[in-house]
């Protein structure tokens, strides 16, 4: 169930959900190819899942379509498409989950690209963020897989009627659904479970894990 108070809730700008002249100009052009407020979620789904996955900060609406060249977090990616279905007039809200690789994408991504090498991709628990949309109820449409990765992953193909998770990964827990981003979520991507010795390190240390993740995932869209 939805009421009105729920709709105003999702449907407003937060520290995280902002707008600018580009996004509204790109809402503008995806409702004007769209009959519905249905056609124009699934719009909205699309251009967002076509944005490159990857190791990023999480940005703001207005920040991450303009590095929409660059790849992103599942947390930016969701960003994006809840603030452009905002201004679209549909409500919107964030579903925050704690997951892990499959065993099945750990096999695949160590069999395509670590064959034959000591080093070996291993598993490791994700704090996943996707974007959910009111359409008569609630459903997920996760777009953080983008085509590209299909050498290992399935993107998500969505119709606007059925919810769809992320592939490749299992749910380890629910944690809820927010109007912005979770708290937790914001934490965590600062260091904040860091040993405290290692905090000072923490700009070093995600600049090289971002250009390792995102190498990785270059190599296996080179696949493709």
């Amino acid at each position: 169930m939805s009421n009105y108070q729920d709709h105003e809730l999702y449907l407003s700008k937060t520290e995280y959900v902002d707008s600018s002249p580009d996004l509204l100009r790109l809402c503008r052009e995806l409702e004007g190819r769209s009959k519905n407020k249905k056609e124009a979620a699934v719009a909205v789904f699309y251009w967002v899942r076509d944005i490159k996955w990857g190791f990023s900060p999480i940005y703001k609406a207005s920040e991450a379509l303009r590095r929409r060249e660059e790849p992103q977090i599942c947390v930016s990616k969701a960003i994006l498409q809840v603030a452009l279905l905002r201004n679209l007039g549909i409500p919107a809200r964030f579903h925050y989950w704690v997951i892990k690789f499959s065993n099945n994408v750990i096999n695949a991504i160590n069999e395509l690209i670590f064959k034959g090498e000591r080093r070996k991709f291993r598993n490791a628990k994700l704090h996943h963020v996707a974007a959910e949309v009111y359409l008569g109820e609630w459903i997920i449409a996760d777009s953080t897989i983008d085509k590209g990765l299909k050498p290992v992953f399935q993107p998500n193909e969505w119709n606007g009627e059925e919810s769809v998770l992320i592939k490749g990964f299992d749910l380890l827990k629910d944690c809820g659904v927010y109007a912005d981003v979770p708290r937790e979520v914001i934490e965590i991507s600062k260091g904040r479970d860091l040993p405290l010795f290692l905090k000072p390190f923490y700009p070093l240390i995600m600049r090289r894990m971002s250009k390792q993740i995102n190498q990785l995932l270059d190599r296996i869209r080179s696949l493709g």
